[in-house]
């Protein structure tokens, strides 16, 4: 998954979901995105940062099984 990072943009139409993500947070933003997904159930194992098209932080999660910690 890509999203911008850190998404300073006033476009609160395409990315509305920035605020809740932690995306607004030049920071602590990457914690907070971080925290999010595996509050959901997900296990992040892979994390990055490119800058070829925008800012953006990669990351490749996969859902944890029932019972993983």
């Amino acid at each position: 998954m890509n999203l911008p990072y850190p998404d300073l943009s006033d476009n609160i139409d395409i990315h509305v979901a920035k605020d809740i993500l932690g995306t607004t947070d030049p920071v602590g933003g990457e914690n907070k995105i971080q925290t999010f997904f595996e509050q959901k159930g997900f296990e992040i194992f892979e994390k990055c940062f490119d800058k070829f098209r925008e800012p953006e932080i990669w990351l490749s999660m996969k859902k944890k099984e029932l019972g993983d910690k």
